[in-house]
């Protein structure tokens, strides 16, 4: 199936590893410019060769998203590399787990600024020229707790739905104007980041036997999905929150 994306620009954050290097390698297979980035630059390096084997071309930017300077310092070396950012893939770091009692007020701060704030400014820096262009994708990774808050997840239970909330608004504001933005709330999968989620949880098999499909997610099947939302071919979708967690939550909606 032809996405309709050779040739565009893809911001792919925290792409070095787990579910955001699959979206990257997802893309690059479907001849999508991508513009890597994370902290860790054996990692990216790594990824750069990845690409390199599927031909496609790649920009890699060692940068904090933490860091607003950083932040706009991504967007301007990929700007001046391929001209203009079609599509932004916002996959933020996970705050810690922990219940309530566990977190000071800084905590909480610094959590906004690792899940919430990077997504805001991201934002703010891309949809200027997606609007002028008339084609832009917003795609950001939140969790399925955005959705069925999790034990000892209230970090994440509180401000991954806020980025759902930004997301959903942002749909609404832009549909006209050519660009969607939707969000993939993804469950258990194989990365490192859920790996360390679930040893704190220390019910790692208890996890799997709840979800119908009796399996950890595949990073692989994440990317696929995330390059069909981002695709010329889903321009009808926008607004939305997937989640892509093998029938985990069982609600309706």
């Amino acid at each position: 199936m032809d996405l309709g994306l050779q040739g565009r620009a893809a911001l792919v954050c925290a792409s070095s590893k787990g579910l955001g290097r699959a979206t990257a390698l997802r893309l690059a297979a479907e001849q999508v410019n991508i513009i890597l980035c994370s902290r860790d630059k054996d990692a990216l390096a790594k990824v750069v060769e990845d690409i390199a084997t599927l031909g496609g071309a790649c920009l890699a930017v060692a940068a904090d998203l933490n860091s607003p300077a950083d932040r706009e310092r991504v967007v301007k070396l990929g700007v001046d590399r391929f001209g203009v950012i079609d599509i932004a893939v916002l996959n933020t770091p996970g705050p810690p787990p922990g219940v309530f009692a566990d977190h000071s007020l800084e905590t909480w701060r610094a959590a906004y600024e690792t899940v919430l704030e990077p997504v805001v400014h991201l934002a703010q820096l891309v949809l200027p020229a997606m609007e002028a262009q008339g084609f832009g994708r917003i795609l950001a990774n939140t969790s399925f707790t955005a959705r069925a808050p999790a034990n000892r997840m209230v970090l994440s239970n509180s401000l991954r739905g806020a980025v759902v909330g930004l997301i959903k608004s942002i749909a609404n504001e832009y549909a006209a104007r050519g660009v969607t933005a939707n969000c993939i709330l993804p469950g258990y999968f194989l990365t490192d980041r859920m790996r360390t989620v679930v040893s704190a949880q220390s019910n790692a098999e208890a996890i799997v036997k709840d979800i119908p499909v009796g399996r950890w997610g595949d990073p692989d099947e994440f990317g696929a999905v995330s390059a069909f939302l981002v695709s010329q071919l889903a321009g009808y979708v926008t607004g939305a929150a997937f989640t892509l967690d093998g029938g985990l939550v069982r609600s309706v909606y």
